[in-house]
């Protein structure tokens, strides 16, 4: 259904190295007859475990490629954090100093 295909890519979009979504994206194709998109997320999936250096390789660049992106989701909500303390500290003091605090 349309709303699984989209919790699925949500799910994508917040942990992009879930592994196990990309069947579940590849299984919603297919049932919907969309080959192509069904292909793309075969593409993009894990690549099955196989004890050849071409699929070991292939395995160990979608591990880097998603090992990257959680890391750059840990920098991204790192630094949205410390904005939002900023943010929070400079209003408060900006409260303290007008004597404008709710009581």
């Amino acid at each position: 259904s349309a709303e699984a295909y989209d919790m699925a890519l949500e799910a994508l979009k917040l942990k992009p190295w879930h592994f196990e979504v990309y069947p579940v994206l590849i299984m919603i194709c297919l049932r919907h007859e969309d080959i192509g998109q069904a292909l793309y997320w075969a593409r993009q999936a894990l690549p099955v475990h196989r004890p050849t250096e071409g699929n070991s390789r292939r395995r160990k660049a979608w591990v880097d490629r998603a090992l990257d992106l959680a890391a750059q989701q840990w920098e991204d909500a790192e630094r949205e954090t410390q904005e939002q303390q900023q943010t929070c500290s400079g209003s408060l003091a900006s409260d303290l100093e007008s004597g404008d605090m709710w009581q």
